[in-house]
């Protein structure tokens, strides 16, 4: 018995259907952007099978499944317009700019690209979303809201230059933000009284390097718990000689400036204990130039200078046994500013709106966080102006 030859007609470019020595049904063959696919198409009338043949392509390219996707609707495209429209923006007081903080989330394993890539941005649903939230996590640890929302933001802001509207799905699963490690009365004063007498310590880090407690420790904690200030490259570690003002009023020293913070352009005033801490740096550093930095000087990259004092608190709390405060939190820079703000609270009759206001920070942010742990301490009032 003779075997019958397949047959094949080329319809169009890229396009061809054919039969199979098997089957009475035709098939279909489409070359799309360098890549072959073939299907039964489940008729046996040649017209016909020409006819799905032409539907089944319009599928592949605008379909929402499509395979091939025109280069002015990739995602990855609207990724690329957002980088160039955020490098347009002014430099930041940190000196990171917003767009390499997108392109490092954007090419992050697991991240928008890697997830989306060269997908149709006009395709992508609700359920992609949480598609994609679902499978962020790089070592099977749940991930707090604010990360998540990080990558959400993004997102929007692709959808949004693509004039793409979906629903978002509610975040579900993720971690609570966990309770901030702050420093009670006891512990504020342990770490004052400490880093004074620490001065000149040094912890070795590396093989033939070391890092050194030096006198700024001790004036960067009475700063920052003076001031509410967040240990940000925009914040405490953008400040330069040039941006302090002094300021009295009835007789008492003060501190003044006005920096871009987390969520507004605004002038700072400090207690006066940050004014102290100021006095003694003037003292130590009086060939200073208007444009050093306050705080590591010696750190023209201002990411480096938060490393670097971070790994040197954290070095100092270890090396005294405070590395957590008393509910268990774990203890950093930061927690210095929610000591600040705890202690502002716990004055009588003090304003929670002014403190939310000078902290910038938000009225649920103080009552989930900060109000019940001001009300422990006592008589912190005069503490804070010695």
């Amino acid at each position: 018995m003779v075997k019958k030859k397949s047959k094949s007609w080329n319809i169009y470019k890229g396009m061809s259907i054919y039969l199979r020595s098997d089957s009475p049904r035709y098939y279909g063959c489409l070359r799309l952007d360098g890549k072959y696919f073939r299907k039964c198409l489940n008729t046996e009338s040649k017209a016909e099978a020409e006819k799905l043949l032409f539907e089944w392509k319009n599928s592949l390219i605008t379909g929402d499944h499509a395979v091939v996707v025109p280069v002015e609707m990739k995602f990855s495209t609207y990724a690329e317009k957002l980088i160039k429209k955020q490098m347009k923006y002014d430099e930041p007081p940190s000196g990171i700019y917003t767009y390499k903080k997108t392109q490092g989330l954007l090419n992050r394993p697991k991240g928008l690209l890697e997830f989306f890539g060269n997908r149709d941005v006009r395709s992508i649903s609700k359920q992609d979303v949480e598609s994609f939230t679902n499978q962020l996590s790089l070592d099977g640890k749940t991930l707090t809201r604010g990360t998540i929302y990080k990558h959400i933001n993004i997102l929007k802001q692709i959808l949004e230059l693509a004039d793409i509207e979906i629903t978002f799905p509610k975040i579900r699963g993720a971690k609570k933000e966990g309770q901030r490690g702050y420093f009670n009365l006891k512990n504020y004063k342990l770490i004052r009284e400490k880093s004074k007498e620490m001065i000149g310590t040094r912890f070795q880090i590396a093989q033939y390097k070391h890092i050194e407690i030096t006198e700024d420790l001790h004036d960067f904690i009475v700063f920052m718990v003076g001031s509410m200030l967040r240990p940000t490259l925009s914040e405490v570690y953008s400040l330069q000689f040039k941006d302090i003002n002094v300021k009295e009023l009835d007789g008492v020293k003060y501190l003044e400036f006005t920096m871009q913070r987390k969520n507004q352009m605004m002038a700072v005033q400090t207690l006066p204990t940050s004014y102290y801490a100021y006095r003694d740096i003037l003292k130590r550093r009086s060939d200073h130039r208007p444009e050093d930095y306050l705080f590591m000087p010696d750190f023209a990259n201002r990411r480096t200078a938060t490393t670097h004092m971070s790994k040197l608190f954290g070095l100092f709390l270890k090396e005294i046994g405070l590395q957590y405060d008393e509910d268990g939190n774990k203890l950093s820079t930061y927690s210095l500013r929610h000591t600040a703000i705890t202690f502002n609270l716990s004055q009588k009759g003090v304003d929670d709106w002014d403190i939310m206001r000078r902290a910038d920070t938000s009225k649920q942010m103080i009552e989930k966080y900060y109000y019940p742990r001001s009300q422990r301490d006592e008589k912190l009032k005069d503490f804070l102006r010695i």
